[in-house]
């Protein structure tokens, strides 16, 4: 059970991270 926590924190990080860097990206434009 918590290995699925940490699996779905990581994934909802990466997804944070991503949408972060394409923000910074399109505000550079």
């Amino acid at each position: 059970m918590e290995s699925w926590l940490f699996l779905g924190l990581i994934m909802l990080v990466a997804i944070l991270a991503k949408n972060q860097s394409l923000m910074i990206a399109t505000g550079f434009i």
